[in-house]
């Protein structure tokens, strides 16, 4: 039986080798490229946030009106839509959602939201201070949510 000889073996092995090197490079390249696509796409959802801000509390021992008014601010080059507000109080439970009355938010731009809210009066709102979570849609139509902890997060839409 002939195996060959070292020659024939060593650039046998050798275009082996060069194959899976170009293929490694080939998967970090298209890595690479996901990643500052990625980046690319968050680029303007990053510099958009709310500002949650306290609440004003009114109302008897049976129910209180709670008053929450967050701002959306764009501080991004580029207008953004569809965009909803969702409240909760200082323990985390849902007060309720906000659509920005301003249906597109223009460039370098803030809008105030207003919510008004019955709640049981028993419900302890703690110190009255509130959290948000914002949902939005970018220019190029990507739906985006940011979270009460400000981490930024699409979301497919379907």
């Amino acid at each position: 039986m002939d195996w060959g000889t070292v020659p024939a073996w060593v650039g046998a092995i050798g275009t082996v080798l060069a194959f899976a090197v170009t293929f490694t490079l080939l998967l970090l390249e298209v890595s690479l490229r996901r990643g500052q696509t990625r980046d690319q796409e968050m680029r303007q959802a990053r510099l958009v946030w709310v500002e949650a801000g306290g609440m004003s509390t009114s109302g008897a021992a049976t129910h209180v009106e709670v008053e929450v008014r967050p701002k959306v601010h764009n501080d991004s080059d580029e207008t953004i839509r569809d965009v909803v507000v969702k409240v909760y109080d200082e323990h985390g439970k849902h007060l309720g959602d906000i659509s920005s009355t301003p249906v597109v938010i223009s460039p370098h731009a803030e809008a105030a939201c207003y919510l008004r809210v019955a709640v049981p009066g028993d419900r302890d709102l703690g110190n009255r201070t509130t959290s948000a979570d914002l949902l939005f849609t970018d220019a190029a139509g990507r739906r985006w949510k940011k979270g009460k902890d400000q981490a930024l997060e699409r979301v497919l839409q379907g």
